[in-house]
């Protein structure tokens, strides 16, 4: 028996019983939250270097057009071989700086799976911007993220990256990456001349 429900609709008549059933959908806002994200740290970015509106753009298809732009954050208005950063961005439950402390990372990650460790992501990050440097131009990998239901952005960057590793506001610092508040970052970005 086939039952054919119209957009909207929200309640229906069982052909066996003739009881009224009401329908309840799941509402699935991961991605619209991911794309309002992705928008908002582009224009961070391009008010903390380049002082003005729309430099920066969220990238279509979340980044997932590698023919477009592999990142996030897309320079709408600039060179993408003078954007120097390959920003991946993160809004979402279940991950936690312990993580890194532990060096937790997936076992077995597996394509198309989301993982939940911020190592996973990180580790992401930094092969794409080896793998896409010919196309795209170098770029300093930089994990953006936002826990579900909390402010408080951070930034994970190279530990290399210079003037931030050693900052008072650094959450965790080791021979590989640095965590620091995204305002901390935001801060630093502001002090510097971008092409």
């Amino acid at each position: 028996m086939d039952l054919l429900l119209k957009r909207g609709q929200k309640n229906f008549k069982c052909p066996s019983c003739e009881t009224d059933l009401e329908i309840k959908y799941k509402q699935f806002k991961s991605g619209a939250k991911g794309g309002k994200y992705e928008s908002f740290i582009a224009d961070q970015f391009s008010w903390a270097m380049y002082n003005t509106a729309g430099m920066l753009t969220k990238c279509p298809g979340s980044g997932g057009w590698t023919n477009l732009f592999p990142f996030d954050v897309y320079p709408a208005k600039i060179d993408t071989f003078k954007f120097p950063f390959g920003i991946e961005c993160k809004h979402r439950k279940g991950w936690s700086l312990v993580d890194i402390i532990r060096q937790k990372r997936s076992k077995t990650p597996k394509k198309g799976k989301a993982d939940t460790y911020i190592l996973d992501w990180w580790d992401k990050v930094k092969e794409d911007c080896e793998q896409y440097k010919e196309k795209w131009g170098e770029k300093i990998p930089i994990l953006i993220m936002r826990r579900d239901g909390e402010k408080g952005d951070i930034a994970i960057l190279d530990a290399t990256f210079p003037g931030i590793v050693n900052d008072k506001d650094c959450y965790i610092s080791n021979k590989d990456l640095s965590v620091v508040p995204l305002t901390v970052f935001l801060d630093y970005l502001r002090s510097k001349t971008w092409d």
